[in-house]
């Protein structure tokens, strides 16, 4: 019987993947069981760097803030921040703690199975070596037959002590064993805990996260309607003043035409005056050449009839 060989890392961590693949608890026993054997210390020491490998911390949130509210948010944000930072510290101060309590026992407990296996392999070693002289002993001579069959027998009292020793010790080994997973499992159950804290802390912060972005967005919001109505305002003045320029333009046109229609109307009426007096004239001289001809033709009747004829008729 020889010294088992040691599984190396890269066949313990292809072992636990697997497991993990098919949804299973990755232990140390698991992982021996997988193995085929092998050294718990070795599995120990192997997982605890797997374990290592496949941690995921939750990445910080950062969270951009506007230049035009930093500094009326950066108050509350500050003490939001605070007291979640001051929760989380505590928490974590104290899963810190009891992960350290955890991790001595943990050692403690593979260090006593590190024993028991360097002792259980020392046993091995020494049943290996007086079946080899057992052996040899019974290659010997027939003359040696019943001396070694003496020595054969006594060794057979020795080996059938040893496997009792060993048998024993292996008993011991599997109760430590059980020791050192129940430790884990609470380990695992203590952390579990830990990291329920913490995404609660988390939560937390999100929460309060997502109100100050909610009053930010509402103070954005009423900025643009604020924005919005001044922009409208300057357009309205902007027409308005386009309108009593267009109105200023169109009444000084107005008072242009109408000037010019005045002048017109006084240049007309001058002309209807001017007209008005011709036609007067004109009425004057048709009336004296009317009376004259009324005159002509009194005078051409004979007696004072026509005479007087012509001035009844004026």
């Amino acid at each position: 019987m020889g010294r088992k060989a040691l599984h190396t890392q890269e066949q313990i961590f292809e072992a636990a993947d697997q497991l993990a693949a098919s949804r299973k608890e990755v232990t140390p026993t698991a992982l021996r069981e997988a193995l085929g054997g092998g050294s718990l210390t070795t599995i120990y020491r192997h997982l605890e760097v797997w374990e290592e490998t496949r941690k995921t911390l939750p990445a910080p949130v950062s969270i951009p803030m506007p230049d035009a509210v930093k500094l009326a948010f950066d108050q509350s944000w500050q003490a939001a921040a605070t007291e979640a930072g001051k929760e989380i510290a505590a928490i974590r101060e104290k899963a810190e703690a009891e992960i350290k309590a955890a991790n001595r026992r943990l050692e403690e407990a593979v260090a006593a199975i590190g024993q028991l296996e360097n002792e259980q392999q020392a046993d091995a070693d020494r049943l290996e070596a007086l079946e080899t002289i057992l052996a040899g002993e019974r290659e010997t001579s027939h003359q040696a037959m019943s001396d070694a069959a003496a020595r054969q027998a006594g060794l057979a009292a020795t080996v059938d002590q040893m496997r009792n020793q060993i048998e024993g010790l292996k008993g011991d080994l599997s109760a430590a064993r059980r020791e050192a997973e129940a430790e884990r499992k609470r380990y695992a159950v203590e952390i579990d805990h830990v990291r329920g804290q913490l995404s609660q802390a988390q939560i937390k912060i999100e929460e309060i996260s997502t109100r100050e972005r909610a009053k930010i967005e509402e103070a954005a919001k009423a900025r643009a309607e604020t924005a919005g109505l001044i922009e409208a305002l300057a357009e309205l003045k902007k027409r308005s003043g386009e309108i009593v320029n267009k109105l200023t333009t169109n009444k000084q046109a107005i008072a242009a035409e109408l000037s010019e229609t005045r002048k017109e109307a006084r240049t007309l009426s001058e002309k209807l005056g001017k007209a008005s007096g011709t036609a007067d004239a004109l009425r004057a001289q048709v009336a004296e050449q009317q009376a004259t001809i009324r005159d002509l033709s009194g005078r051409r009747e004979p007696g004072g009839e026509g005479t007087s004829t012509g001035e009844k008729k004026k």
